[in-house]
């Protein structure tokens, strides 16, 4: 796995590229020493593929990163929303900051992606719907529409972090 650390507008976003499999686990290290204490959001738009062995590396350092201050993680894909659908202790639905949504166009096939934003898949309703950005007819999410789904609303439910009144 890949990352670059980018600092601006007083936060620092490590952008993620590639697999979070065995290779891409023994990263996270690293990528947390670099990283250091203070906020941060993790953008993972770029993480291409997710394993069980890269979700066992990836819970206890996102606890151990929020130990270390604020987290956010954005561009969440749906290769770890299944994982966070699956198992209760991969949940890191409070961490998250955005969705990348797959969308399919009926008219012209063109798949593609549009990120969501956590306000925006709390409220989400029904399925969500998209101009497709090549011919511009309204597109349905993909068939993994269920788990997307599933995961909203887990992020409807009190999260750890939350405080009540």
């Amino acid at each position: 796995m890949k990352w670059k650390i980018k600092t601006g507008s007083g936060t620092r976003v490590v952008a993620l590229h590639g697999a979070l499999d065995e290779r891409g686990a023994a990263a996270l290290e690293d990528i947390d020493d670099a990283i250091g204490d203070g906020p941060v959001t993790l953008d993972l738009a770029k993480v291409s593929h997710v394993n069980s062995y890269g979700v066992a590396a990836w819970v206890p350092f996102l606890r151990r990163r929020a130990a270390k201050g604020e987290l956010k993680l954005r561009g969440l894909g749906m290769n770890f929303v299944g994982y966070c659908n699956i198992l209760a202790s991969a949940s890191f639905g409070e961490f998250v900051d955005s969705v990348l949504v797959p969308f399919i166009c009926s008219d012209c096939e063109h798949t593609f992606e549009q990120e969501h934003e956590r306000a925006a898949l709390i409220a989400m309703e029904g399925e969500p719907s998209f101009p497709c950005p090549s011919c511009k007819s309204i597109s349905g999410a993909d068939a993994s529409i269920d788990e997307l789904k599933v995961f909203c609303e887990s992020l409807r439910r009190p999260q750890p972090g939350d405080k009540t009144v």
